[in-house]
């Protein structure tokens, strides 16, 4: 496994996948960080470059290009090396050798966190509803707080140790929650649409882009499974890439990263487990907010979904940029995900087991990085 952190050398764009032509919208959105499709073709583009094969004969497909493209896949596959991330993260640099020293990530904060003042406080289950609802799932418990204050939706990024410890049940500080402007910021660029036959602007064609700069010492964390590629497809130990749209520049650095550690909860006194189920990554469910067959990845006797804390859906699209799809329709099917930060409770008499592996019903998206999660704990309200 290897840990690659990537600081921009530009502003970056990272599109929202919605469609972009010209006319049909005037502003395109930026999202940080970027899904992990992006970062699939990210580091493939790195990998192929190592490699030394030429790009034309890659994307031919020629039978000099074969060995290569067993080991990266083909322009329009997912690729057979797996992908944990992206995740915003802050390099420290040694002020004498200009390598990265100590990394931190950080991750979003769980949607059952809420905010009442400056205090956060966790939402949990109740233990029977007071009152009916026409909920998508029989049994689904509401989530509370009992207190007598208004309750605000919180947002921001937690250090990696610290969302551990809060999906143990304690509630963040707020010195601990990051809000979007100490990681970065976004800009705003303008542009105006060309006439490629007169060679002049287009009346009404007025559109802007919005970028984003993170701040210093802030990049993207990736964890690279390369343990299958062969000694001539490897990433050199620093150098350049072009990441996002536009090809804006990007240097990265292998590191050294160790995720705190995530205990598994163990059954309580009553000899019930109750898992909080966070979602680190974005994840695609068949049935919408949740997934088709929980069972797929967790197992436990009685083992049932008790509430849901789920973030507003994020559409994920996308654009083919090889020469082939070029050609004819490039636009990539839309999906809704449920997004990062989403957090699911379930409870089982005895323990819950986890396979381990990525948490989607997307057939080939947990090898690229979605459906990526941590567990905590939870208790009654």
């Amino acid at each position: 496994m290897t840990w690659l952190f990537i600081e921009p050398a530009d502003v970056w764009l990272f599109r929202d996948g919605k469609p972009f032509d010209a006319g049909s919208d005037h502003r395109a959105r930026s999202l940080f960080p970027p899904n992990p499709t992006t970062m699939q073709g990210v580091i493939r583009s790195k990998l192929l470059m190592a490699s030394g094969v030429p790009l034309p004969a890659y994307a031919r497909k020629d039978p000099a290009a074969q060995a290569v493209a067993g080991q990266i896949g083909c322009p329009a596959d997912r690729p057979p090396f797996a992908l944990r991330g992206p995740f915003i993260a802050r390099g420290a640099r040694d002020p004498n050798s200009g390598k990265v020293r100590q990394v931190a990530a950080y991750l979003p904060l769980p949607a059952d966190v809420v905010q009442i003042s400056q205090q956060y406080h966790i939402l949990q289950p109740l233990r029977d509803s007071p009152f009916r609802a026409n909920w998508p799932q029989d049994g689904l418990l509401p989530l509370w707080l009992r207190t007598n204050q208004p309750i605000k939706e919180a947002a921001g990024w937690l250090a990696w140790d610290a969302l551990v410890a809060c999906l143990k049940g304690v509630s963040p500080t707020p010195d601990q929650v990051l809000k979007d402007e100490r990681l970065f910021v976004h800009e705003s660029r303008f542009g105006v649409g060309i006439d490629s036959r007169m060679k002049r602007p287009e009346e009404g064609l007025l559109y802007q882009v919005e970028f984003a700069r993170p701040r210093q010492e802030i990049g993207l964390l990736v964890e690279v499974d390369d343990s299958k590629l062969s000694a001539k497809i490897q990433f050199p130990a620093d150098g350049l890439t072009s990441i996002g749209g536009e090809s804006r520049g990007g240097r990265y650095e292998i590191v050294s990263f160790a995720p705190p550690a995530n205990p598994w909860p163990q059954p309580e006194n009553d000899g019930k487990t109750r898992l909080r189920l966070y979602f680190s990554t974005p994840t695609w469910f068949a049935q919408g907010w949740q997934a088709a067959d929980w069972g797929n990845w967790l197992s436990g006797t009685n083992l049932r979904l008790v509430s849901a804390a789920v973030r507003r859906v994020q559409s994920i699209g996308g654009a083919r940029i090889d020469t082939e799809s070029q050609r004819g329709n490039f636009q990539k099917a839309m999906y809704r995900y449920v997004p990062a930060g989403s957090v699911f409770f379930f409870e089982a008499d005895g323990p819950i087991t986890y396979t381990g592996t990525p948490v989607t019903d997307g057939p080939d998206d947990g090898q690229i990085g979605f459906g990526q999660v941590l567990a905590g704990k939870w208790d009654y309200a």
